[in-house]
């Protein structure tokens, strides 16, 4: 279905007032998800449009493909030192030792090593 320009700038005006889609489709007598589609069609160009310039790690220029994911580095090594360099670990208390380990992101984590999981599972075997 094709909107009308009119259609278009009530489903802006209405979505900047924070109304579901469905109330949307019901008072414009439009299919839900033909909204839907023309709202995250215009947000996805909206944000490539607006897309950084400068990799996030290293602060070269990035040329942005049209219609394509927007980059944020300009290749692997620049995105796998950016997560590294900021990546979010929490602090755990292993299971068997006691001892506070960082747990890399994996929050279900229990032992601080794969001696204290060996250890904890089968006891002191082979020492």
């Amino acid at each position: 279905m094709k909107l009308e320009d009119c259609q278009k700038r009530e489903i802006l005006k209405m979505r900047s007032q924070n109304v579901p889609f469905s109330e949307i489709a019901q008072k414009l007598n439009i299919s839900k998800n033909t909204i839907k589609s023309f709202y995250h069609r215009l947000s996805q160009n909206t944000v490539a449009e607006d897309a950084p310039n400068r990799c996030g790690n290293c602060g070269n220029p990035l040329d942005q493909t049209p219609h394509k994911k927007t980059k944020r580095f300009c290749d692997s090594r620049c995105r796998n030192a950016y997560w590294n360099k900021n990546r979010v670990g929490y602090i755990a208390i292993c299971a068997y030792c006691g001892a506070e380990f960082d747990t890399l992101g994996n929050r279900t984590r229990k032992y601080c090593n794969i001696r204290c999981y060996s250890k904890a599972r089968w006891g002191e075997v082979g020492e």
